[in-house]
């Protein structure tokens, strides 16, 4: 043992020991300590998060495209009638083919409508060219909305008490004029039936604020 003034170097290195075993031992709960904080504010991707997204597909025909539901149906139509040129129909449920054709000198072909009747938390949504001149009228008539760009006008209709057998509670009706063709536009009819009413509606709206027009809308 060697002594320098009296003192031992042992006693001296304890103290020191101690003091570099406590540094270790902080640092040591420093970094466990941002490890956890970094798990905790970093954003956790699971399936069920993805799955919780609803998923979109776009139709674009006539004119017109819009985004829908991506487990909804789609049919359109040309119907060749004095009112309406075509028709686009979006509902959850399956859809039947609509009759359509011109008639050429024969009498009209017996059509159906898309859907006999709605079940329950469905919808069915009609788009259609309206050749009817009362339609700028009836869009002034409504809230007014801006539909791709174009002004239009929609309201609440009480649903029918037959609906054409669709049993629905809820309809909305929206028209949009169609810039110097004077009489026609575009309207949408849908009929929602509950009761995840809401539900359904906001959807049909996301649907309405994702149209897009073409050069040809007639």
């Amino acid at each position: 043992m060697a002594w320098f003034g009296g003192r031992s170097h042992r006693g001296r290195e304890r103290p020191r020991r101690r003091y570099l075993r406590l540094a270790a031992t902080l640092a040591c709960a420093g970094l466990v300590l941002a490890i956890a904080g970094s798990v905790a504010t970093t954003p956790v991707t699971t399936a069920h998060s993805k799955s919780v997204r609803p998923s979109t597909a776009r139709y674009s025909r006539y004119g017109m495209s819009f985004r829908y539901p991506a487990g909804w149906h789609v049919r359109s139509a040309e119907i060749y009638s004095s009112v309406a040129a075509w028709a686009i129909w979006v509902s959850p449920q399956p859809l039947h083919a609509w009759c359509g054709g011109r008639a050429s000198g024969r009498r009209n072909h017996i059509c159906r409508g898309p859907l006999t009747h709605l079940r329950r938390n469905s919808a069915l949504v009609e788009w259609s060219w309206d050749g009817d001149p009362t339609c700028d009228s009836r869009s002034r008539s409504g809230r007014r909305i801006s539909v791709g760009g174009l002004r239009g006008g929609w309201m609440f209709e009480p649903a029918p008490k037959s609906s054409s057998g669709l049993h629905a509670n809820r309809v909305i009706m929206l028209w949009v004029p169609i810039p110097h063709r004077g009489g026609n536009c575009h309207e949408m009819m849908a009929q929602i039936r509950g009761p995840a009413t809401a539900r359904l509606t906001r959807q049909v709206w996301a649907m309405v604020h994702s149209v897009h027009w073409g050069t040809s809308r007639a």
